[in-house]
């Protein structure tokens, strides 16, 4: 745990690329102890060490920038968020010698850095499940065979007027309504869901729903 807390010190937009993959594991639920990981990742150190990095060049908003890309068999970072390749400019690093890397390549090709994490956190795509994982593990779709009495994680407006992070009951196919913004449509039990609460109010720094606060069931989503 030491080890992992250091890292996450050292290497904190990396730490943060990892809570990506780490959606994604959820997603198809691979973690509390649903499915089996494809990649062996279960911690961020597993996820550093693998010799998957790539520096690319992409394109995007018109023009050519830098960036880290991760290439698992069953996990392909700007393929899944629609980011075009134009060159692979490096290949096989560890996320240690990618990062070390990039500064070399930057001031070499006179590019600007392409910041996953940012486009990430403010295009969130709302699902990053890949069939072909889910069909790799065919027991893990009992989970979603029925939907009732399950759990989804959604961003509400307070009659006070802040937006907290919840999760709504009793919901088919990832549907709201109008208050409230779906975060995660991934249906969990209602003590999963209470977990995911927090993940999520850490992730996207949105606190909590507490006890005593009145969610405004007036209020609308553009999104929702």
């Amino acid at each position: 745990m030491c080890n992992e807390l250091a890292l996450k010190d050292n290497y904190p937009t990396q730490y943060n690329l990892f809570g990506i993959y780490v959606d994604w594991q959820i997603d198809n639920n691979l973690i509390q102890g649903l499915g089996v990981d494809p990649h062996g990742i279960t911690s961020f150190s597993d996820f550093m060490e693998k010799s998957r990095w790539q520096i690319v060049t992409v394109a995007f908003a018109g023009r050519e920038m830098l960036s880290l890309n991760l290439t698992l068999p069953k996990f392909r970072l700007l393929e899944m968020l629609k980011i075009k390749i134009q060159k692979v400019n490096k290949n096989n690093l560890t996320v240690r010698d990618a990062t070390r890397l990039m500064d070399k390549y930057k001031q070499k090709l006179s590019l600007p850095i392409f910041d996953i994490v940012e486009y990430y956190m403010s295009n969130i795509p709302w699902n990053l499940t890949d069939r072909s994982v889910i069909n790799h593990h065919p027991n893990v779709l009992m989970i979603d065979e029925s939907f009732f009495n399950k759990r989804i994680i959604v961003k509400v407006m307070t009659k006070d007027g802040y937006e907290r992070i919840t999760s709504a009951n009793d919901i088919l196919d990832g549907k709201t309504d109008e208050n409230e913004c779906l975060i995660d449509p991934t249906h969990y039990s209602d003590e999963t869901s209470y977990e995911m609460e927090r993940y999520w109010s850490d992730k996207l720094g949105i606190p909590v729903l507490g006890e005593d606060e009145e969610i405004d069931f007036t209020y609308k989503y553009s999104n929702s």
